[in-house]
């Protein structure tokens, strides 16, 4: 039976291809999962951060760390939800996507104002101060800390090629095991990088009155500005929730045969993979702030939160 309204959007974009946009969601997701099931026991994640310095107790601080914290906890609590709870998993699977987003996205503004007491609004802020105070300072684990720290192409490239390590894996596949999972992760990671700079790309020539960058001066101006750019794991969710919210009506719940099974597997990758962030972003925050506060707070949180808790120590 032919696809009538893909159709209808196929002629307008001839580059719409639901069934790519589809593989490499699943794959990222099927990638990360697989990565984080290294690196992240509670041993692991304690000695990581042993050396991480307490603050001094600061009340301000501390909450704005335990507001994000509630925030990103009641984000888990929904995906744990609708994961087990719907007979029919395509018709929470954009809103499964949106609450992984956001539990990351509050958990990392979490991490940062236990860093300096900063709070960002801007989702854009956010990655990349996330980037600049966490990961830039080795407070991420990996598949987390992966990242770029400049959009200029053959520079970005040369950079994930040295992470790569000759790992010759990309999402056209699913992965198997560790290995092909860190070659996913860093294929979604060129993937996002070469997004942002397309799109910096067009901003650059809008506020230059550039065609193209035929020229030396034209690339000049361009790598300049690309310099300044970077990508990390939360410019990667950030781009993954707009694809699924914003640019492609069609590829989470339209078409093709029945991937049922896919899209459980996809929204219970997601789960782990937040369940594991949190862990990363608590074990930080534990050191961070005083100890007896911290215990203070989870004891508090456990008592009287009104959705059920999924974070373990």
């Amino acid at each position: 039976m032919t696809q009538w309204l893909y159709e209808r959007f196929k002629t307008e974009d001839p580059r719409r291809d639901w069934q790519f946009s589809l593989m490499g969601t699943l794959n990222w997701a099927r990638s990360l999962a697989l990565h984080v099931s290294e690196g992240f026991s509670r041993d692991e994640i304690v000695s990581h951060y042993l050396n991480v310095a307490r603050l001094p107790i600061d009340k301000a601080r501390e909450n704005k760390v335990f507001e994000n914290l509630v925030l990103a906890f009641h984000c888990q609590s929904s995906l744990h939800v609708m994961g087990s709870k719907f007979e029919n998993i395509y018709s929470i699977n954009r809103s499964a996507v949106v609450s992984w987003y956001y539990g990351l996205y509050y958990a990392a503004k979490a991490m940062i104002a236990a860093v300096d007491g900063s709070s960002q609004e801007i989702h854009a802020k956010v990655a990349t101060t996330w980037r600049n105070q966490i990961v830039l300072n080795s407070f991420a684990i990996p598949p987390f800390s992966y990242q770029v720290d400049t959009l200029v192409k053959a520079e970005y490239e040369d950079q994930i090629g040295g992470q790569r390590g000759g790992n010759p894996f990309d999402l056209r596949n699913v992965p198997e095991d560790f290995l092909q999972a860190k070659g996913g992760c860093l294929t979604y990671l060129k993937g996002t990088a070469d997004w942002y700079r397309k799109k910096a790309e067009e901003e650059i020539k809008r506020n230059h009155r550039l065609t193209n960058f035929r020229t030396k001066e034209a690339r000049r101006i361009r790598d300049e500005s690309l310099s300044t750019k970077s990508a990390c794991f939360m410019h990667q969710a950030f781009r993954f929730r707009g694809k699924t919210n914003y640019r492609d009506a069609l590829y989470l719940s339209y078409g093709g045969q029945n991937r049922g099974s896919s899209i459980e597997r996809f929204v219970n990758d997601l789960t782990l993979v937040l369940d594991v962030f949190l862990k990363m972003t608590c074990g930080y925050v534990g050191r961070r702030i005083h100890k007896k506060t911290w215990e203070d707070f989870l004891e508090d949180i456990r008592k009287h939160a009104r959705f059920e808790l999924y974070y373990e120590q």
